[in-house]
C-alpha cells in the first residue's frame, strides 16, 4: 500500500549536484576565469586579434552597435582640431593622407571606431628624409601582430604579407601608431567593446528573428491541407497550384471530393510570450554597457525626466573628455603633434544655472517688510 502521509515528502538535494553533471536540472552559473595576455618569461610573446573579422561582422550587421561606435567617435575626434604651434602642423594639415583621399580628421575617426571594434587601432607612421611626418596609414588589426619581450615591452609589430617572398613585414615600435583601448593590467593589447556585450547581442538578434516569424505568421499563416489521394504526382501538382495561389493572392477552385480539409495555422494575439519588452530591455542594457545615452543616439529616453537626461548627458561629456585627453596625449607622444580636439558645447553651465535657480526657489521666504531682495 502506498504511503500517503504528507510528512513523508522530501526534497531531492539538487543543490549539492555538480553543475557539470548530466543529471543536474538547475542552472548553476559560474564566472569564467580570465588570464591576461601578457609575457610570462618567454623571450618573445606574440598576440594578434584573431576575432577581428567576427567583431567587424557585428559592427556591420547590428545597427545600434554601429550607431553607438560612430557617435562615440564623432563626439571624440569629429568636432574639429587645432594645432598648438607645431612646426609641422601646416604641412600635415595640407597633405592628402592615408590612402590618398584622407585627412587627419577622417583618419582619427577611422582609428577610433577601429579601436572600439577590435580593441586596438594601428597606423603606419611614414616620415620623410628629414624625419617629418608625411603620412599615417590605418592598418587592420586582423593581420597585425604585437610582439613583446620577456618584460612585457613591445619590441616590434609584424604584418601578414601577401608578397610571395616574405611572410611577415616587420615594423619597429616607433613605426606604428598604436592605441590599446580598455587595456587592463599587464596586457599588451586592448579589449574590444563588443566582448562585454556579445551574449546580449546574440539574445537580442534571436529575439528579433523570433518576432519576425511571429509577425510573418499573422500575414501569411501556415496552411495544412488534407487531400483524398495517396498519388504523389497528384499531390505534387496540387501543392504547386496551392503555393502559386498563395504567392499571387489568387482565389483557388478545388474539384468536389478531392480535398478533405484546409486549415490555416497562425499565431493568435496574446497566445505567445511577447518578445518586444525583452528586446527593448536588451536595447537599454546594451546602451548602458556601451556608455551611450539614448539622447545621444537621437532617441528620447522613455521614462527619463529632464533632470535625469541632463545628468546622463553630463556623464557622457566626462567620458568623451577623457577619451579626447587620451587621444591628445598619444598623438603628442607617438607623432610629435601638439593638437587640441574640439569639444561640443557642454551642458555643465546649464546645470549650474538650474542649480542656482533652484537655490533661489528653495530659500526661506523674506518675512521682514523693511528688507528688499
Amino acid at each position: 500500500m502506498p504511503q500517503q502521509d504528507i510528512g513523508s515528502a522530501d526534497y531531492t538535494n539538487m543543490h549539492n549536484i555538480d553543475s557539470s553533471s548530466s543529471t543536474a536540472t538547475t542552472f548553476l552559473w559560474e564566472v569564467t576565469s580570465v588570464a591576461t595576455d601578457a609575457a610570462t618569461g618567454q623571450q618573445e610573446f606574440k598576440w594578434q586579434c584573431t576575432n577581428w573579422n567576427k567583431y567587424l561582422g557585428y559592427y556591420h550587421s547590428i545597427s545600434h552597435i554601429a550607431s553607438s561606435f560612430d557617435k562615440k567617435a564623432l563626439w571624440t575626434v569629429g568636432q574639429g582640431l587645432t594645432f598648438k604651434g607645431n612646426v609641422f602642423s601646416r604641412f600635415i594639415k595640407s597633405r592628402k593622407l592615408g590612402l590618398g583621399k584622407d585627412t587627419l580628421t577622417s583618419i582619427l575617426y577611422n582609428l577610433d571606431r577601429t579601436g572600439q571594434i577590435g580593441g586596438d587601432c594601428f597606423a603606419e607612421i611614414i616620415n620623410d628624409k628629414q624625419g617629418r611626418l608625411i603620412n599615417l596609414k590605418p592598418l587592420s588589426p586582423g593581420n597585425l601582430s604585437i610582439i613583446a619581450n620577456a618584460y612585457g615591452r613591445i619590441i616590434r609589430y609584424e604584418q601578414n604579407s601577401n608578397a610571395p617572398k616574405s611572410k611577415f613585414k616587420k615594423f619597429k615600435p616607433e613605426e606604428i601608431f598604436h592605441i590599446p583601448f580598455n587595456r587592463l593590467a599587464d596586457e599588451i593589447h586592448g579589449i574590444s567593446d563588443i566582448l562585454r556585450i556579445e551574449d546580449s547581442i546574440k539574445m537580442q538578434k534571436e529575439a528579433k528573428l523570433d518576432l519576425k516569424t511571429v509577425f510573418h505568421r499573422y500575414v501569411k499563416p501556415l496552411i495544412i491541407t488534407r487531400v483524398k489521394t495517396d498519388d504523389e504526382i497528384e499531390i505534387a501538382a496540387f501543392k504547386t497550384k496551392l503555393d502559386k495561389a498563395i504567392e499571387y493572392g489568387e482565389n483557388m477552385i478545388i474539384p468536389s471530393e478531392t480535398v478533405d480539409e484546409i486549415d490555416k495555422i497562425s499565431i493568435p494575439k496574446f497566445s505567445t510570450l511577447d518578445p518586444l519588452p525583452w528586446i527593448q530591455y536588451l536595447d537599454k542594457d546594451n546602451a548602458k554597457a556601451m556608455g551611450v545615452p539614448d539622447i545621444v543616439n537621437g532617441a528620447s529616453g522613455e521614462g527619463d525626466t529632464e533632470a535625469s537626461s541632463k545628468m546622463l548627458q553630463l556623464s557622457w561629456e566626462v567620458n568623451i573628455k577623457f577619451r579626447q585627453m587620451i587621444w591628445e596625449e598619444q598623438i603628442k607622444n607617438q607623432l610629435g603633434l601638439d593638437l587640441k580636439l574640439t569639444f561640443p558645447t557642454s551642458i555643465a553651465p546649464e546645470l549650474l544655472g538650474d542649480a542656482q535657480k533652484d537655490g533661489k526657489m528653495n530659500k526661506n521666504p523674506n518675512t521682514n517688510p523693511n528688507k528688499h531682495e
